[in-house]
């Protein structure tokens, strides 16, 4: 059976999105706030660092990630210093508790990463791993 990134098989996808609309919904109407700001709150609270189940790493998780590996990027064969560069900070793995822990969360200089996700010079759609179809 195929399941999607996060796990969950096609159909538990698409039960669980419409239980997510239906919460909309009744909030929507229970605040009298339109759907769209309800969404909107979701979306902000997702992506805010009191979220626990945030996908993207906090300020405080880079930073940690970075000390951890001793400012070197983690990509494969390379381990260059990152003093002075743009870094990206990959998760060899995500949705699980603890995905931004230094062990999971690696930093990379941004060709060890552009080739980590297979990103073409210039791309944009860095840091957005190819899907297949």
């Amino acid at each position: 059976m195929k399941t999607t990134k996060s796990g969950f098989t096609e159909a538990q996808r698409l039960q669980f999105r419409a239980k997510l609309m239906e919460m909309v919904v009744a909030f929507s109407e229970e605040t009298k706030h339109p759907p769209e700001a309800v969404v909107l709150e979701l979306r902000y609270f997702h992506e805010g660092a009191s979220n626990p189940y945030r996908t993207n790493a906090s300020a405080k998780d880079k930073k940690a990630s970075l000390e951890f590996h001793q400012n070197k990027c983690q990509g494969a064969e390379c381990g260059c210093s990152l003093v002075g560069k743009e870094i990206h900070y990959h998760h060899k793995k995500r949705g699980f508790p603890g995905q931004h822990e230094p062990e999971n969360l690696v930093p990379m200089c941004i060709e060890c990463h552009d080739k980590t996700h297979g990103a073409s010079k210039g791309s944009l759609s860095k840091g957005s791993m190819k899907r297949s179809k």
